[in-house]
């Protein structure tokens, strides 16, 4: 969903970096999602609520309302009803975008939302001037305030089919995007050798925006260290086989995992990446020297589109064996062979 995508970079740009509460993590059961849910889920990804005209508008709602009504997971409500405000807004049907929000918030959900001086999200200028907003907004701030006291960190792990610890397989953590969750990256980043040949690890940070929306936090490097020796202890990875991969930030946080060696990194997917800052020529020549080969895959309407090939510049300087692909016709999303694109990734990253 390339404009929601959009407008949460921003966000996270300007508040997904604040109030990281130390480096506390905890490993978590990995979510069911069988496969007619992840198709729903997709289908509410894949949907755009800008540039449409109204009977394409009203289309896209009427997916999303029936999408809802069938849908009796938390986190496929919450992500569902969420996306579903961004189009009765772009309607124009504030109320009905907060008699959502509302409706939301009696099963128990609580969403990002930030007034004041930058408004997040935009429609928050319209809702306000609603009767029963300042009521919803107030017990929003209150339930996310509660949840953020003892946040931790978070990550859970798939193993490959026929798992055992007699061998050491591959390993890849994945980080996501700024404000996003594991599932959704658990939900994106599947692929046939994935779940045939790696150990996989989705982390999600500790600073808590909506029910299911977190960003990592300032810490990220820490905690990618602590999450990887705590993984190799209870799980049997090849430690020369070791990667890092996330959409949007998580790429971002990828790429400045790979180049300091906080961990020993030698492969890393970057997913329309956000511009990492402290990359330099001298440091990631000394992780082409450690045997780091990067895939970066982006669309060529993406904002950051411009960075991103100096990123790819950068690379070819530094002497890091690179796979950048763009993408025609698609802006800040995943293509839609991505389940593809990372197996062609790790083909490159192995050499084999």
């Amino acid at each position: 969903m390339k404009d929601l995508y959009i407008s949460i970079m921003l966000f996270v740009f300007f508040f997904g970096f604040s109030i990281a509460s130390g480096q506390d993590f905890m490993e978590t059961s990995k979510p069911n999602v069988p496969a007619e849910r992840r198709e729903m889920l997709e289908r509410i990804f894949s949907l755009t609520y800008e540039g449409l005209d109204a009977v394409q508008l009203n289309n896209a709602i009427g997916i999303l309302e029936e999408s809802l009504k069938r849908s009796d997971h938390k986190y496929d409500r919450y992500i569902n009803t969420f996306h579903l405000t961004f189009f009765y807004a772009q309607a124009k049907d504030y109320e009905k975008c907060l008699n959502l929000l509302i409706a939301g918030q009696e099963e128990g959900f609580f969403f990002p939302a930030i007034t004041g001086s930058r408004i997040w999200p935009e429609y928050l200028n319209e809702l306000q001037k609603l009767e029963r907003f300042n009521t919803w907004f107030q017990e929003n701030e209150r339930r996310r305030t509660q949840a953020r006291e003892n946040a931790t960190a978070e990550y859970f792990v798939q193993t490959p089919s026929g798992y055992t610890k007699e061998k050491t397989y591959p390993l890849l953590i994945v980080f996501h995007g700024g404000i996003d969750s594991n599932i959704n990256s658990y939900i994106k980043w599947q692929s046939p050798r994935l779940q045939s040949e790696c150990i996989v690890a989705y982390l999600q940070g500790n600073v808590i925006h909506g029910s299911f929306h977190r960003s990592m936090g300032s810490k990220q490097e820490a905690l990618a260290k602590q999450v990887y020796q705590q993984i190799t202890q209870k799980y049997s990875v090849d430690p020369n086989r070791v990667m890092v991969g996330g959409a949007s930030a998580g790429g971002m946080i990828s790429a400045t995992i790979a180049q300091d060696a906080t961990i020993p990194v030698t492969g890393a997917i970057l997913a329309f990446p956000g511009p990492p800052p402290g990359l330099t020529e001298v440091k990631l020549r000394q992780a082409a020297e450690r045997g780091l080969r990067v895939a970066l895959l982006t669309g060529e309407l993406d904002g950051a589109i411009k960075i991103q090939k100096e990123l790819g510049v950068l690379f070819d300087k530094a002497g890091v064996p690179n796979r950048f692909v763009v993408f025609p016709g698609i802006g800040h999303q995943y293509p839609e062979d991505f389940a593809a694109q990372i197996d062609i990734s790790l083909k490159y990253i192995w050499n084999k």
